[in-house]
């Protein structure tokens, strides 16, 4: 691990928009100040300066590692309310941890350098932390908030979302993106790479042809990226493409240029109006992606690349992956669920969270995974209008891949609120399918225990379950035993009581039972829990029942559109695999068991396709490989393995409504039909649910469980596993409920549509360390809850505004205004203009022309011209600004209005 640097030059993930640099985590080793003139530009080494970050970001990656750890362990020690003496010992025990966990350090980082480690050294924390000028934390509050600045900062990417110069905070305007492109086909010239000898390919594919790399570096894009950006002949391109447009020397100047112009050889596109959905020509929003996954997109762009000449083969993933980087990060985010595909509920969730996150850290869902990109957005503040532009774009996607909305023209405001009523409708239906699927089954011998315990406190739980009981009738001259022995949790499930009227008793050799108590208990009508669970599990098995039904409608609307098409118009045929006994008379079966998959044969337009429904997997899948088995006559529909025989049978337990619903159907329209909550996919659901058999006796029976009044002890084992089989998810349902923890300490799970979920389990703790988490739910009561299922807003974000700056987007002008606000600061303290004073010189807040209009803006004054100042990098960047006008400026930590702006 480094020193750390809280990246000056980079920016620090989900860093509060309003959060002053002073009071952002400050560098973990002190950093130089930038010379004063571009004289020293040959100081500024780009490939040291990125090979450091990456460095610096490794070692924040192994200090949220080591920080997690402890976290972890302090938990499971700590308790809502501590006593003084509870917290002391934490504390104490926190320091152990501090010194004791060691940690390894990058060998590229500024604390290795400085502390002259070797690359066998192992750090403490405590001293490591120290060392890079972090406080070393003395409370549970403390780490946690360590922990939180840690998780963040190993997000930050060193390159950003490989944009360079075009995500500059304002980037690279028409003029200067054309500049760039004159410059790299000039017919002459002395720089490497000048003109290119390959304009097709651009400066990737000159980059490339330098390097040697092979096709499994090219599958790692930050390695790949940071190597191309290395060598003296990519240093001297961008050198040249910064001289020429006059551009500011910085550590990552060059790079940035180098970035943007492997951007322009890619796609022409960006140096005019880029259609809304397009990259290099190509429509990320095409028909022939909707209902496919995230790597279907990078797949298709790839071959695009390839197709056009811009890529070779083997550098096509790297190229669409930079691509996508920037037009549509979250087609790169790790660990997207399967069942997340485009034009569903759940992926434009996630389009709307990264691209939250992306607009105040541009690149950090690159490295982040799906869960915590959809919790790192929740409650992320970036302002109403970017907001609403955010929501708006994906919602208009989503729209146009369910044929709510035509590609083009822009539509009309009636019809954005008739795309929101739709989506919230469906999102809503999501969450009522989600919730009704991890409703637990409720157990009756768990529900026992819990009786058992509350009524009888300190008992242990061997006591409950020892068959020692007898049930006597005590009259006078008329003794009686009523036969069979039993346990106190045994009389609690099955509900039998004592009748004190007749004079019965339950009787006990066990002097560790309270028979006394138990009796008196049993008597007044508190020890049983038989009506409770059986109304439980009814209310349990109804609220599955819906659950699969919406989740298997659900799952028919996120297929590709052909394969909408085919089960809302094909005729349907439906087929179940059962398993049964072979008695031992080898002539009766009986049935074992009942598969918990549904298979569609389905044919339209003379064309067959069989789907497989799988609720235990949530999936629709396509096995056109099978088709044969499922054509009359109809062989191979049967297998034995010793007395088991397995058997593949049509399924129509509604043969009435089969008749009107299975024919073929001719299509009305020629769009995609809306399957969510069609009549016909309602049908299909029926019979998924009804194949699943959730009301089977043995079902209850397992979940009512055995106990010693059962007289036919039934192959529990064979009922567990029918139980388990037979209520799909539920594995994961219960690991839902119970709570995993995740990364930050979350109790956060993905359930089966792909909606993530602050889960019930370690309620209290989750809710005292989300609270403190990037997505800031507030206490516990909001645990249990369903992240990313937000409101989304149709009207247009800047209603009253009028048109935009013409050139100008909204996510520019957005970071403009509040880079502006962090340099006022809240109170007007102007510190953070005060230090960029400090830092560069003269510093100053004032308007310049963008496109024949002004814009407010941070700069400092270098070598007679004023460059624009990125606040979060805290330095200055890109060409000198048009016209500027300070009309606040420090020198020397003094703030002075100018009452009347004039240009430097």
């Amino acid at each position: 691990m480094t020193a750390i640097p809280l990246a000056p030059a980079y920016t620090p993930l989900f860093a509060p928009a309003s959060l002053a640099p002073e009071h952002s985590p400050r560098p973990l080793t002190a950093q130089p100040a930038e010379p004063a003139n571009d004289s020293d530009a040959d100081e500024f080494d780009n490939p040291t300066a990125l090979n450091n970050a990456f460095a610096e970001r490794h070692n924040w990656q192994t200090l949220s590692q080591a920080l997690h750890k402890v976290l972890e362990s302090l938990e499971q020690a700590s308790h809502g309310d501590m006593s003084s003496e509870q917290k002391s010992q934490l504390e104490a025990t926190l320091a152990s941890h501090l010194n004791t966990v060691s940690i390894s350090v990058c060998e590229d980082s500024s604390y290795y350098r400085k502390h002259k480690l070797t690359p066998t050294s192992l750090v403490k924390l405590e001293v490591f932390l120290s060392g890079s000028g972090l406080t070393p934390p003395k409370t549970l509050d403390d780490l946690l908030a360590l922990y939180q600045v840690a998780v963040k900062q190993a997000h930050s990417h060193p390159l950003g979302n490989f944009s360079g110069a075009l995500a500059w905070p304002i980037p690279l305007n028409a003029q200067q993106k054309q500049t760039i492109i004159d410059l790299l086909n000039a017919p002459h010239a002395t720089v490497p790479g000048l003109p290119l000898a390959d304009k097709k390919k651009g400066v990737l594919g000159y980059l490339l042809s330098a390097a040697n790399l092979s096709n499994a570096d090219l599958k790692q894009t930050s390695n790949a990226v940071e190597t191309l950006l290395g060598s003296a002949n990519a240093q001297a391109l961008g050198r040249a493409i910064q001289t020429k447009l006059g551009g500011i020397a910085t550590t990552s100047s060059i790079n940035d240029y180098l970035l943007a112009a492997i951007h322009l050889g890619l796609d022409s596109t960006i140096t005019s109006e880029p259609t809304r959905t397009n990259v290099a020509e190509f429509d990320l929003n095409q028909r022939a992606f909707w209902g496919k996954s995230a790597p279907a997109i990078i797949d298709g762009l790839s071959q695009y690349l390839v197709t056009q000449g811009l890529a070779t083969a083997p550098s096509a993933d790297l190229a669409a992956r930079v691509l996508l980087a920037r037009t549509a990060p979250h087609c790169l985010v790790k660990d997207i669920p399967p069942g997340v595909t485009y034009g569903s509920i759940p992926w434009a969730q996630l389009a709307i969270a990264a691209a939250k996150l992306e607009a105040q850290s541009p690149g950090c869902v690159l490295t982040m995974t799906y869960a915590q990109v959809i919790a790192a957005a929740e409650d992320l503040d970036i302002g109403a209008a970017l907001t609403h532009a955010i929501q708006r774009e994906a919602l208009r996607n989503w729209g146009v891949a369910n044929e709510l909305l035509k590609a083009d023209p822009v539509p009309t405001e009636t019809q954005m609120l008739a795309v929101q009523s739709t989506f919230m409708a469906q999102q809503s239906a999501l969450q009522a399918t989600s919730t009704a699927l991890a409703t637990p089954i409720p157990m009756c011998e768990e529900m026992g225990m819990a009786l058992l315990k509350s009524e009888f406190p300190g008992i242990a739980d061997d006591v409950f379950r020892s068959k020692c009981l007898t049930k006597a009738t005590l009259s006078p001259g008329r003794p009686g035993r009523s036969p069979g022995k039993h346990s106190m949790l045994d009389v609690v499930m099955r509900g039998e009581k004592v009748n004190h009227g007749d004079k019965e008793h339950w009787l006990t050799d066990d002097k560790r039972i309270p028979i006394e108590a138990f009796c008196i208990a049993s008597a007044g009508g508190k020890l049983s829990v038989a009506e409770p669970f059986a109304e439980n599990y009814k209310q349990a098995i109804e609220a599955q029942e819906k659950g699969h039904a919406g989740l298997t409608q659900y799952l028919i609307s996120t297929l590709p559109p052909e394969d909408r098409k085919n089960f809302e118009y094909g005729q349907l045929e439906f087929f179940r695999t059962n398993q049964y006994k072979i008695e031992n008379d080898f002539w009766n079966k009986t049935l074992y068991r009942k598969d918990h998959t549904l298979d569609v044969k389905i044919t339209r337009d003379k064309q067959v396709n069989l789907y497989r429904i799988d609720t235990l997997a949530g999936t629709v899948s396509k096995h056109n490989d099978l088709l044969k088995k499922y054509t009359p006559p109809y062989k191979e529909l049967e297998r034995r393995d010793a007395n088991l025989l397995s058997k593949l049978e049509e399924f129509n337990p509604f043969a009435d409504e089969h008749a009107t619903q299975a024919p073929e159907k001719k299509p009305t329209t020629s769009d995609t039909p809306r399957v969510f909550d069609s009549e016909r996919s309602a049908y299909i659901a029926k019979l998924v649910v009804n194949a699943l058999d959730l009301q089977s006796e043995d079902l209850r029976n397992y979940a009512r469980g055995m106990t010693s009044y059962d007289k036919d002890a039934a192959d529990n084992k064979r009922l567990r596993e029918l139980f388990l089989n037979m209520i799909p998810l539920r594995s994961a349902i219960v690991n839902f409920m119970q709570g995993k923890i995740g990364d930050g300490l979350f109790d956060l799970a993905t359930d089966v549509v792909g909606l993530v979920t602050l889960g019930a389990g370690k309620v209290a703790q989750a809710g005292r360390v989300f609270a403190k988490g990037v997505s800031g739910v507030k206490g516990v009561a909001r645990a249990a809850r369903f992240l990313g299922t937000v409101a989304i807003q149709a009207l247009n974000p800047l209603d009253g505004a009028g048109d935009l700056l013409k050139g100008i987007s909204r996510w520019t002008l957005s970071k403009a205004r509040k880079a502006v606000s962090v340099l006022k600061g809240a109170n007007g303290s102007y510190d953070a203009l005060k230090a960029a004073g400090t830092q560069h010189g003269l510093a100053a807040i004032g308007t310049y022309k963008v496109a024949d209009q002004r814009v407010e803006a941070g700069a400092v004054f270098r070598n007679g011209h004023w460059h624009a100042y990125d606040v979060i990098k805290q330095q200055p960047y890109g060409a000198p600004l048009d016209h500027f006008q300070p009309t606040v400026a420090t020198l020397g930590g003094e703030v002075k209005a100018l009452d009347t702006p004039v240009a430097a």
